[in-house]
């Protein structure tokens, strides 16, 4: 059977007639000088062209035309004469991958621990100056100057930093892909699959839930799934991060989530990585479960992310920021605006959204939590850089009707 080139691009016209297996079958049958004196078939009738008829169904065909041509600008769609909706292949494929060619997630070497990662400060790479980082500590509302609302967004930036966590996980899994999918670009961290080795990135608490005394479910972290006796009043939060931060169930169970990680000399806190929640390889965005009995510890959070929650989260277009760990150090912000907004996905309601920013990143930063002023379902994490340009992974984003 002789291979067939695909298409460089694909068409579909609501006029066209339709083809079938057998229309090739159809034609042999009207050649006369080999069929003998087999009879010849009526020849087939066009399919008839659907023709607006009413005033509301012609203004709806307008309206979604106009849509298709307003998402075309995002999506490199565009649209033929008779109502043929046309998609440029190379274009759109190229849209779709993953737009990310450098992971930022910090690497250590095999004999290196978390002791090692100042060292790192002082050999980048991308920023050698560390120059637009605002370290924690020292971050005030006179850093603010992109936003009128300059104290609802420093509660903001302050409530985020709050339930910001560096992730530590010494352990890459057997099942990481060999690429990107769709793509002949290597999957971040796949040659350092079932090896342990140090990976540091960034990751922010989406969720807290408390348990007590219910029959069978005991606490999970690391100390009481090797107790004989383990506790019955725990607690968990959701931990949203990059998927090549936190792939799967065996990373997930071998990471360690740091706490307060606000200057150099904090006290470490940390909680102990339970279970992958749910992932998307293609959107590069994960949540995985960590567990703890400490109770205080569990007061403290809750209180925290009940602040989160309600602090406003709404400010002018544009507005951006990213609290991270870089090079696995304490925490960092970036203040800016987010460069331009890419949908991936357009539905009626919610679509789904990647951006591009400038705001200070490095080794490290993977799956910190990037803040935009728009109304989320599903919030963005810090994905990568490409052309010294950061980019997000998915998220989704409300539309307003």
């Amino acid at each position: 059977m002789e291979s067939q080139e695909a298409p460089q691009e694909t068409s579909v016209d609501c006029t066209a007639k339709p083809s079938s297996s057998n229309e090739q079958g159809l034609q042999g049958d009207n050649d006369t000088t080999n069929s003998g004196s087999r009879p010849i078939p009526p020849p087939r009738r066009r399919m008839p062209t659907f023709k607006v008829r009413t005033k509301q169904a012609s203004d709806d065909v307008r309206r979604i035309e106009r849509n298709l041509r307003e998402i075309s600008l995002e999506m490199n769609i565009s649209l033929g004469s008779k109502s043929t909706f046309r998609v440029k292949n190379e274009s759109y494929q190229k849209q779709q991958k993953v737009m990310f060619e450098q992971h930022e997630v910090m690497e250590c070497e095999p004999e290196e621990n978390e002791g090692s990662l100042a060292t790192y400060l002082t050999t980048c790479q991308k920023n050698p100056d560390h120059t637009g980082f605002i370290p924690f500590k020292d971050f005030s509302v006179e850093h603010i100057t992109i936003t009128n609302s300059i104290d609802e967004l420093y509660n903001m930036i302050k409530f985020t930093a709050d339930l910001t966590v560096r992730i530590a996980v010494p352990y890459t899994s057997i099942k990481r892909p060999s690429f990107v999918p769709d793509t002949n670009a290597l999957y971040p961290c796949s040659h350092l699959r079932g090896k342990s080795c140090l990976r540091i990135g960034t990751g922010m608490i989406t969720g807290i839930s408390k348990y007590q005394d219910e029959e069978g479910n005991t606490c999970q972290c690391k100390g009481c799934k090797k107790s004989d006796t383990p506790q019955t009043t725990w607690w968990s939060v959701g931990v949203m991060t990059a998927t090549h931060v936190v792939f799967d169930d065996s990373e997930a169970e071998s990471a360690t989530c740091r706490l307060f990680f606000d200057q150099a000399d904090s006290p470490v806190v940390t909680l102990d990585g339970w279970r992958m929640w749910d992932m998307s390889i293609k959107g590069d965005t994960c949540r995985f479960s960590c567990a703890s009995h400490d109770m205080e510890l569990y007061e403290k959070v809750q209180k925290m992310y009940n602040s989160y929650l309600y602090c406003p989260h709404k400010f002018e277009e544009g507005v951006s920021f990213i609290v991270s760990h870089p090079h696995g150090c304490s925490k960092q912000v970036s203040i800016g605006k987010y460069e331009k907004q890419h949908i991936q996905k357009p539905q009626e309601w919610y679509r789904c959204t990647k951006y591009t920013y400038e705001m200070s990143t490095c080794p490290g930063s993977s799956g910190a939590y990037v803040f935009s002023s728009d109304t989320l379902l599903v919030p963005h994490v810090h994905s990568g850089c490409k052309d010294k340009i950061n980019c997000s992974g998915e998220g989704y984003q409300q539309v307003h009707l």
